[in-house]
């Protein structure tokens, strides 16, 4: 999940810059992840279930607002496998 969701980003910021846009700088990595060492996988899913959540339903919603048909294709792929992974990381919280 983690090299589809870097691949995932890389082609949509390659799509902004062929297209002459300048990719959004979303920041660091959550900082508030950086706090939880020495946490067992089972405390620590749930967090990211809900972490994957929130990004969703902001990437939704931008999808929503999107009128240009290949840039909305490009968001709508990422959407999707945003969707996979939350269904994949809710399986692996509920073992």
């Amino acid at each position: 999940m983690v090299r589809e969701e870097r691949e995932g980003a890389a082609a949509l910021s390659r799509y902004l810059v062929k297209h002459r846009l300048t990719p959004p700088y979303l920041g660091a990595y959550p900082s508030y992840f950086t706090s939880y060492n020495y946490l067992a996988l089972d405390r620590l899913l749930p967090m990211l279930v809900e972490h994957q959540k929130r990004g969703l339903v902001q990437m939704e919603a931008d999808l929503k607002a999107l009128q240009d048909g290949a840039t909305h294709k490009q968001v709508e792929d990422l959407v999707e496998m945003k969707r996979r992974h939350l269904k994949a990381l809710e399986a692996l919280a509920t073992q």
